[in-house]
This record gives structure tokens, C-alpha cells and sequence, in this order.
């Protein structure tokens, strides 16, 4: 199931990067911590084709795919 979308365009103006540039629409995955203290979350792309290889990327943070 993929999450809903978020809206990058306010971050995106503030680090000056046009959406021509970064034309992607950003997913957030959030999973509530079985002891109670919140939730943990993780940002992702999930671009191309349904039918298309997939290959996934990791990088720490506070790292962002545009950089």
C-alpha cells in the first residue's frame, strides 16, 4: 500500500530548488513504536513503471535525495 503523498513544495522554495528540478512527489511511511513512544517515519520515492526493476536507495540523515 503506498502511502499518501506530501507535498515538498514549501521545502523545496526554501532551499531554493524549483519543482523542474525535483519533480518528484515525496511519500512518508509512518509506523507507531510498539512501546507507546511515537512513531517512527521514513521518507521515499516511488517512481517509474509498476512493472519496471526495482531498486531501492538508502542514505542517512539528515541526507536528502536532491543533494
Amino acid at each position: 500500500m503506498r502511502a499518501p503523498a506530501v507535498d515538498l513544495s514549501a521545502r523545496l522554495a526554501e532551499l531554493g530548488i524549483s519543482r523542474e528540478l525535483y519533480p518528484f512527489e515525496g511519500r512518508v511511511h509512518r509506523v507507531e513504536a510498539r512501546d507507546g513512544r511515537g512513531a517512527l517515519s521514513m521518507s521515499y520515492l516511488d517512481e517509474g513503471p509498476e512493472d519496471a526493476p526495482v531498486v531501492v536507495l538508502v542514505h542517512g540523515n539528515p541526507a536528502w535525495s536532491i543533494f
